[in-house]
């Protein structure tokens, strides 16, 4: 999917690094209330992908983004946060046994959510 600005509107896809989106964007991808972080990933051949954060968890002292694609909807990945806010970097999650602890959390944080929301 590619995307394309009729004029700079700052909204971060055009930016590789982790940007949050600045109110008024021209773009369909962007939340009309432009308070969406949209992160562009690299893949391994060098073609940018926009996501959007969900949101973060904390486990076992480390930081986890949930990010959702804005190219395919039924696409959520889970990516370690290191560093600071200046030099913010997300990793993959290479251990599978952490993936799943991250993965089993965040399931149950959203059982609970909607649990106390539904009733």
């Amino acid at each position: 999917m590619s995307h394309e600005h009729g004029k700079n509107c700052g909204c971060g896809h055009d930016d590789d690094i982790l940007e949050e989106m600045e109110d008024d964007c021209c773009c369909d991808e962007c939340d009309e209330d432009g308070d969406e972080e949209i992160i562009l990933l690299v893949d391994e051949e060098g073609q940018e992908h926009p996501f959007v954060m969900f949101f973060v968890v904390e486990l076992d002292n480390k930081a986890y983004a949930v990010l959702g694609s804005l190219e395919e909807e039924d696409l959520t990945i889970i990516m370690e946060m290191v560093g600071d806010e200046e030099d913010l970097e997300l990793h993959p999650v290479e251990d599978e046994d952490e993936l799943e602890r991250v993965i089993d959390f965040v399931r149950q944080e959203l059982e609970n959510e909607f649990d106390e929301d539904d009733f």
